[in-house]
């Protein structure tokens, strides 16, 4: 093998080398990147997960108050109930 043929073979390999080094650059740039990303998204989850938990608990609160509310009704519709039947029963005892 010439002398010539083996530089061209070396430069070949240093070129060759320097690309590879090149996109190994560009790769780890990009895994960088998409580290910072996934990070960015983990976050994001993260905090849409508190505020579905906070609006879970909001709702069964509101849940809960819906049935306080409905209680009070019924309640308040049985004292209506039995002063309409006083009310009535006064009435009729006076005819």
């Amino acid at each position: 093998m010439s002398s010539e043929n083996v530089e061209r073979q070396m430069d070949f390999i240093v070129v060759r080398q320097a690309k590879f080094s090149a996109d190994i650059a560009e790769l780890t740039a990009s895994a960088a990147k998409h580290d910072q990303q996934i990070a960015n998204l983990v976050d994001a989850l993260l905090s849409l997960t508190n505020r579905v938990e906070h609006q879970g608990n909001e709702i069964a609160g509101l849940i809960q108050h819906g049935k306080d509310v409905e209680r009070r009704f019924e309640e308040t519709d049985g004292r209506l109930n039995a002063l309409i039947l006083a009310v009535e029963s006064f009435v009729s005892g006076q005819k």
